[in-house]
């Protein structure tokens, strides 16, 4: 059976110092992996883990209000430049484009009775 290397991905680019979720992309060839930081700063952040280094970060701090907590950050299975933010009352999606995170409007169309 073959060893496979272990890579540890530290980096001195942003200084969040607990991170509550993260992920990694399903495209192998991307090698991307998304992380969310702590409430106290609360920054969505793509990494190249491969080259262990920070591709992008947004804070998302000014969208939190009150009775909302962050759980949840994974990338999308249909596309995977596009990474979804989750917890209680919150949920938003990003989308990567290049080497900036841009927040995505969300429109719910109300549903019709039945």
């Amino acid at each position: 059976m073959p060893i496979k290397k272990r890579k540890i991905l530290c980096s001195n680019e942003d200084s969040a110092k607990e991170f509550v979720s993260a992920d990694f992309c399903n495209n192998e060839a991307k090698k991307l992996l998304v992380t969310i930081s702590a409430k106290s700063d609360a920054r969505v952040i793509i990494w190249n883990w491969d080259k262990q280094r920070c591709i992008s970060s947004l804070e998302i701090i000014p969208d939190i209000t009150k009775g909302q907590t962050i759980d949840q950050v994974s990338f999308s299975t249909v596309d995977p430049s596009v990474v979804v933010v989750t917890g209680i009352k919150f949920y938003r999606f990003i989308k990567l484009d290049g080497t900036t995170m841009k927040i995505q409007p969300i429109f719910i169309n109300k549903r019709e009775a039945e």
